[in-house]
C-alpha cells in the first residue's frame, strides 16, 4: 500500500515547501478520486504525512507562489491542437494513432459530439491524408496528424495537395527517430523532413509552436492559412510539447474564419489555376454553378488541362510553377517579426525553434549570470 501512495506523499511534501494550506491539497485529492471514498481518504492521509514530515524537518522556500483570481486553464499540447483547430473551423479530423500525435486524436475524438465533428480512424496514414485532402477539396475544413513515421507515409499525398493547390493542415508531432524510434522520448529531428517532404518543389507553410498557448493560436491560424494560400500547412510539435501540461491564460475564442479567394458562381471564363500576381487563384468547390473545370495531379495549365504529354510546352510548366511559388513571396510579407531574448547586446546568439524556447532562455540566463553575453 505504501508504494501505491508514495507519489501522494511527495505531493504533500512539495505543497508544504511552498506554504500551500493543507485543506486545499486535501480538497484537490478528494476531487481527483471522485467517488472512491476510502481510496480518496487514504491518499489524503498519505499527503498529510508528507506535508507534516516536511514541516518538521525542512524550511519552506523563501519565494512563495503568487495567487490571483484570474481564470486559467491547465492544458496539454494535444488538447491545444484540438481546441485551436476547432476554433479555426475544423469539421473533420482523420488520424491513425501514433504517439505523440495521439493525444490530439484522443482529445478531438472524445469531444467530437460537443464540437459537432466527424472523426475517422482509417487503416493507415496514407488513407488519412488522402481523406483529408478529399474533404478539403469538397470545401470542408479537415485535418490529419501523425508522428514522423506516419508523416513519412503521407509525403506523396502531400505533394498532390501542393500540385492541386488544395488546402490541408497536417499536425506533425515529433518523436525520436529514425523508423519507429523512441515512442516515449522527445526530439526535434523532423524539420528537414517536413521542409522537403515529397518530390519536386511546391510552397508549404511550417508553423512550430513554442508552448501550449502558442499551440492553440498557431493551430487555428493554420486553418486560415491553408485556405488563404491553398497549400499544405504543417504544425510541428514534439513529444514534450504534445504531452505535458501547462497553466495558460484564458483563451480569446473570437476568431474570424478566412476562406480565402473563392470563385463566384457562374463566373465567365473560369480558370482554376489562373495566373495571378500573388500566386493565389480563385478556388471553386464541387457543386458551384457554372464552374466546371479540370483538376489533376499531373502538371497542368491555368485551365487545369494536363501538360505532361510528349508535346509539353516548357513555357507552360515554367509559368504554372512560378505561379505556385509566388504564394511564398506573398506569405513572407505577412510573417510577423521573430521574437528574440536578450539579443540586443549579445556576443553570442543561440538559434532555437519550437518547444526549446523555455530551456534556451534559461540557458541564456545562466550564461549571463556567469558574465557571458548570450542571447536567443
Amino acid at each position: 500500500k505504501v508504494s501505491l501512495v508514495k507519489n501522494t506523499v511527495a505531493i504533500g511534501a512539495a505543497m508544504a515547501s511552498i506554504g500551500m494550506p493543507f485543506d486545499v491539497v486535501g480538497d484537490v485529492i478528494r476531487d481527483t478520486f471522485g467517488g472512491k471514498g476510502d481510496v480518496a481518504e487514504q491518499n489524503v492521509s498519505a499527503a498529510r504525512e508528507g506535508y507534516e514530515y516536511f514541516n518538521q524537518h525542512f524550511k519552506k522556500l523563501d519565494k512563495k507562489p503568487k495567487f490571483n483570481s484570474n481564470k486559467k486553464y491547465l492544458l496539454g499540447g494535444g488538447e491545444a491542437i484540438g481546441l485551436g483547430a476547432v476554433n479555426g473551423g475544423l469539421k473533420m479530423y482523420i488520424g491513425y494513432p501514433m504517439t505523440p500525435a495521439s493525444s490530439a486524436l484522443h482529445y478531438i475524438s472524445s469531444h467530437a459530439k460537443d464540437f459537432n465533428l466527424f472523426v475517422k480512424v482509417p487503416e493507415d496514414e496514407i488513407s488519412a491524408i488522402n481523406m483529408a485532402i478529399g474533404a478539403n477539396y469538397a470545401g470542408l475544413r479537415a485535418m490529419t496528424g501523425s508522428s514522423g513515421g506516419g508523416f513519412s507515409l503521407m509525403v506523396e499525398a502531400l505533394g498532390m495537395a501542393g500540385m492541386l493547390e488544395i488546402p490541408l493542415v497536417v499536425y506533425e508531432a515529433q518523436r525520436s527517430g529514425p523508423s519507429t524510434g523512441l515512442p516515449t522520448k522527445t526530439e526535434q529531428g523532423d524539420l528537414n523532413l517536413v521542409l522537403g517532404a515529397s518530390q519536386g518543389d511546391f510552397p508549404r507553410i511550417v508553423l512550430a509552436p513554442r508552448n501550449v498557448y502558442d499551440t492553440f493560436l498557431l493551430t487555428r491560424e493554420a486553418m486560415n492559412l491553408a485556405e488563404k494560400y491553398q497549400t499544405p500547412v504543417i504544425v510541428m510539435s514534439d513529444l514534450y510539447l504534445a504531452e505535458h501540461l501547462e497553466t495558460v491564460d484564458k483563451f480569446d475564442f473570437n476568431f474570424k474564419i478566412d476562406h480565402g479567394l473563392r470563385a463566384q458562381d457562374n463566373a465567365k471564363n473560369f480558370k482554376r489555376y489562373e495566373y495571378t500576381a500573388n500566386g493565389i487563384s480563385p478556388r471553386a468547390v464541387p457543386g458551384q454553378a457554372g464552374l466546371m473545370h479540370n483538376e489533376d495531379s499531373d502538371e497542368h495549365s491555368e485551365t487545369g488541362d494536363v501538360v505532361s504529354d510528349a508535346e509539353t510546352d516548357p513555357k507552360l510548366r515554367i509559368a504554372i510553377m512560378e505561379k505556385r511559388m509566388r504564394k511564398l513571396d506573398t506569405y513572407v510579407k505577412e510573417i510577423p517579426p521573430t521574437d528574440t531574448y536578450m539579443l540586443g547586446d549579445a556576443d553570442y546568439a543561440i538559434v532555437q525553434w519550437g518547444s526549446t524556447q523555455g530551456v534556451v532562455e534559461e540557458a541564456v540566463d545562466i550564461l549571463r549570470s556567469r558574465g557571458i553575453k548570450a542571447g536567443a
